[in-house]
């Protein structure tokens, strides 16, 4: 089959085809099930995913990532991250080791005896942290135990909301970073 395109605009115009070959034969009919939520966050845990393949012929199925900023994305038994995992219907995704706020397109596809293949996709979407704020404090400088301080969370941006804030302290390490792995809030976490 031939097909023409003809775009066209005052007295000009241009044509471009394409020839299409309908072969014999059923490629197999791939389906990934629907993801139950639109973002993920890095600290979910794992997402599994479950794929379907249905063929009069034996298959063999892969999943990938398309243009994935990350290289190892889906768990193998024991744990260990892979770029591909091969003839595995079902598979988790490690959310941690995704970028925050980049979308991933997650692939199914299956290769039939007769080498006909099909493939289906997903988007996979993960949450950006909130941006763009600062905390203050009120006054900037007191007594332990004497003086009253006042903490303000401004100008916090995030898609989702409400946010929570919580005020606390982090330990300081020994080359001046903040180590926030043991927060000690203050106070109670705040809408």
């Amino acid at each position: 089959y031939s097909f023409t395109l003809t775009v066209a605009k005052d007295a000009r115009s241009h044509a471009a085809a394409v020839l299409v070959e309908v072969v014999a034969g059923s490629p197999p009919a791939v389906a990934i099930g629907a993801l139950p939520a639109a973002k993920y966050n890095k600290d979910a845990g794992f997402l599994q995913l479950t794929g379907a393949v249905n063929s009069p012929l034996p298959v063999t199925t892969t999943w990938s990532t398309e243009d994935s900023d990350v290289a190892n994305v889906f768990s193998a038994p024991g744990g260990i991250l892979r770029p591909t995992l091969a003839n595995q219907l079902s598979v988790a995704i490690k959310l941690a080791a995704l970028t925050e706020g980049n979308v991933y397109t997650l692939v199914l596809t299956a290769l039939d005896g007769d080498g006909q293949s099909a493939f289906s996709a997903v988007t996979l979407t993960v949450n950006e942290s909130p941006s763009s704020g600062l905390v203050d404090v009120t006054p900037s400088t007191g007594s332990a135990l004497s003086t009253a301080f006042s903490f303000t969370a401004l100008n916090w941006v995030d898609e989702d909301l409400p946010f929570t804030f919580i005020f606390g302290t982090v330990a300081v390490n020994n080359d001046g970073s903040l180590d926030a792995s043991a927060p000690s809030p203050f106070g109670d976490a705040r809408s």
